[in-house]
């Protein structure tokens, strides 16, 4: 057996043992196939011994592929620091560490190894700080990593530790990812499997600031399919390979796009500016794996008006149900109003009363009139996608005609379109309504939302066809359904018809800025 063979078999014995402590910490053991593709990114390191740290270690996978590679490399020392914090873990860590010495052993490579049994972000944050009562701060040539998948409580001691050292994260493999940078030398590496959610949003937004400033982007590996790279376990969360290094920016970023652990089908080199614009405050990353995804880019960004230019802005709904329950009712009564939930957004249309698990009806009486919206015409997406939804943004068109009322309840987990709170113009809601739903806006969104949740930010920040196009759009498509073919031709001759002609130059903005020229 290979090495990596025998790791495989240890992940699954150390699977059978170990299901329920993976779980409340949030774990997923590499397989040797995505271990292979992490370490396979590493460069090669200029000195012949590489001190390495693989924090949240598991069995040791990771460590055991960045060895092999490293010893392609010309590497014959090697330094090795392990993290490993649960002690039902440490006996199969303990044994692949084990299989990599007696690795190195054959092939004339000196091995040492540092197991940290404990928690890694207390223990990294004491390395990082900047006390001048620390301990002595250890720094290393390379991180891989896999990190754990876990929110973290906002007034845990974990935020507390991340606050000391400058950074806030709400996630356990944003917080590793972080700490591992800080912890590399400079020129140092880092190459780590993490969920694509940090790419953007608000909630990654400090972390993507930090990381950045400290360890440029040089080579992102993204998968085709959402549950490759952890099949065996059912995970759906989308998951990107990053590798990064400690110094200065490099003027191009290599996306890399495969089926999970197989040879790499797409290489592009990507000047840095399409991926992360350095004027962007939000440091959103936008990653075209191809040509197409460049010609979706261009075509997007090159639509001359905002959300505001159109008159229209976007707003949560104002409902809470869990803090309302007292006027949530299954069927009508004085003084209720149509409640709207993502189960009635259907086909570009809404579908109500539904008659499911959620109430369709909503009796603000006194107490939540304010939460209301007065009836009429408007656009409405939904907040998080299913992971068995084809797109990403699910628009449905609300009118007096399809649900007749004085009032209308939008609750939380909807997103709704309106004029300074008021419904729209109906020919402009529906060619808006069918721009949101088409393929187009589905492709560019995925370039740079990794997850599923679909924000009001993220609803503003896209760039729109003009209003006059989109009521001329609306006006064409008046009666048709908005989810079809027919109606994505539509939108895409719009599009190209709109786009700005005049050639701004220079480099990607942020999704709301205006986009150059096309040239990649």
């Amino acid at each position: 057996m290979t090495l990596l063979e025998q790791f495989e078999a240890l992940r699954a014995n150390a699977y059978s043992a170990l299901t329920d402590e993976r779980g409340s910490l949030g774990q997923f053991y590499t397989p040797a196939s995505i271990a292979s593709s992490l370490a396979s990114l590493v460069e090669k390191p200029l000195l012949p011994v590489v001190s390495l740290i693989d924090p949240g270690a598991g069995v040791g996978m990771l460590s055991a592929a960045a060895a092999m590679h490293l010893a392609d490399s010309g590497v014959r020392e090697i330094n090795l620091t392990v993290c490993e914090i649960a002690p039902e873990v440490l006996p199969f860590l303990r044994t692949g560490l084990v299989l990599i010495n007696d690795w190195c052993v054959t092939r004339d490579i000196v091995f040492h190894v540092k197991v940290i049994e404990g928690d890694f972000i207390e223990w990294a944050a004491r390395q990082v700080s900047d006390d001048l009562f620390a301990t002595e701060q250890i720094r290393f040539d390379l991180a891989i990593l896999n990190p754990p998948y876990k929110k973290i409580p906002t007034d845990s001691l974990h935020r507390q530790q991340l606050r000391r050292v400058g950074v806030e994260c709400t996630n356990l493999y944003a917080a590793f990812v972080y700490l591992s940078a800080r912890l590399l030398r400079d020129n140092g590496q880092l190459v780590s499997i993490n969920p694509r959610s940090f790419a953007n949003g608000p909630y990654f937004r400090d972390f993507r600031q930090q990381f950045f400033s400290i360890a440029p982007l040089h080579t992102v590996h993204v998968f085709k399919h959402r549950n490759s790279a952890f099949a065996s376990d059912n995970v759906l969360q989308e998951n990107v390979i990053i590798h990064a290094k400690r110094g200065t920016p490099p003027s191009h970023v290599r996306i890399v796009s495969s089926e999970a652990g197989e040879t790499s089908e797409v290489v592009r080199e990507v000047p840095m500016a399409r991926v992360i614009s350095a004027d962007d405050p939000d440091q959103v990353l936008h990653l075209e794996a191809t040509a197409a995804d460049a010609d979706v880019s261009d075509l997007v960004r090159s639509l001359p008006a905002t959300l505001s230019d159109i008159g229209v802005q976007v707003s949560t709904g104002r409902v809470v149900d869990y803090r309302a329950k007292d006027g949530l009712k299954t069927g009508a009564g004085d003084g209720c109003v149509p409640l709207i939930y993502p189960q009635h957004l259907r086909g570009g249309t809404i579908e109500w009363p539904k008659h499911a698990k959620k109430p369709d009806y909503f009796y603000p009486g006194d107490a939540y009139a304010s939460q209301l919206i007065p009836a009429g015409t408007y656009v409405l997406t939904k907040r998080f996608s299913s992971k068995e939804e084809k797109r990403r943004i699910s628009a449905a068109l609300i009118t007096k005609e399809n649900i007749p009322a004085t009032h209308y309840a939008v609750e939380n987990h909807v997103n709704y379109f309106h004029a300074s709170g008021g419904p729209l113009e109906q020919e402009l809601a529906v060619g808006l309504t069918a721009y949101l739903n088409s393929t187009l806006v589905d492709s560019y969104f995925r370039l740079y939302n990794g997850h599923t949740q679909v924000n009001a930010t993220d609803l503003r920040a896209l760039r729109y066809p003009s209003p006059s196009a989109l009521r001329q759009l609306g006006q064409s498509l008046s009666g048709i359904p908005l989810i079809t073919e027919n109606v994505d031709q539509a939108v895409i001759k719009l599009c190209r018809q709109s786009e700005k002609k005049e050639d701004q130059g220079g480099a990607l903005g942020p999704p709301g800025s205006r986009h150059p020229s096309r040239a990649a």
